[in-house]
């Protein structure tokens, strides 16, 4: 599947494919994200390689669900600011998770890349203590979207934010006013 021009990986993109063994989702250009339960029952699967996805911002802690046989993850060279340390909890097999060339900070969110024995990180990343601790990480948002939009008042569109966090952020959108004396309402649909 590697190269296709997918936005977005959603829930149960991958499910229930007892015999697939490993899942090459490299080099698509248009790959923003990976949403919670993405990759589910994949009983066989044991490498997954998102690797050379640069638009990919966000990877969800909870994308993988009963796959427990994984071994190795590559997320190498895609855009990722920060990612969840709960993202190898529910992969007990799990030997590697490679994060190198992405563009992580040192921060809260990095410091379990360091301790862990299982991530492969660029040389510099959280060579010193970030401060922070486990249980209070403010969040930080991925950038999915730009931050102007230009869509004609006739077509629809959709806003995907995601963060990473800890505790995990919990996202509300809000919008101003209108300031149009036309129109009744400031209110818009969120899904």
């Amino acid at each position: 599947m590697s190269g296709n021009h997918l936005g977005a990986l959603l829930s149960h993109s991958f499910r229930d494919l007892a015999v697939l063994r490993v899942l090459r989702l490299s080099g698509m250009s248009t790959l923003r994200f990976v949403d919670r339960n993405s990759f589910v029952n994949l009983s066989s699967l044991q490498r997954v390689e998102l690797s050379g996805n640069a638009a990919l911002r966000y990877v969800d802690r909870d994308a993988f669900l009963n796959v427990s046989y994984v071994t190795d993850v590559s997320l190498a060279g895609c855009g990722l600011s920060a990612v969840d340390r709960q993202l190898v909890d529910p992969l007990p097999a799990l030997k590697s998770l490679d994060l190198r060339r992405n563009p992580i900070g040192c921060d809260c969110h990095a410091r379990w890349m360091r301790l862990s024995n299982v991530t492969a990180v660029d040389v510099g990343v959280c060579d010193v203590d970030p401060g922070g601790t486990a249980t209070g990480c403010g969040p930080r948002i991925a950038a999915l979207f730009n931050a102007e939009l230009d869509v004609q008042l006739t077509d629809t569109f959709t806003l995907y934010c995601r963060a990473v966090g800890s505790p995990a952020p919990r996202i509300r959108w809000t919008f101003p006013p209108s300031h149009d004396s036309n129109s009744s309402s400031s209110s818009a649909q969120v899904r």
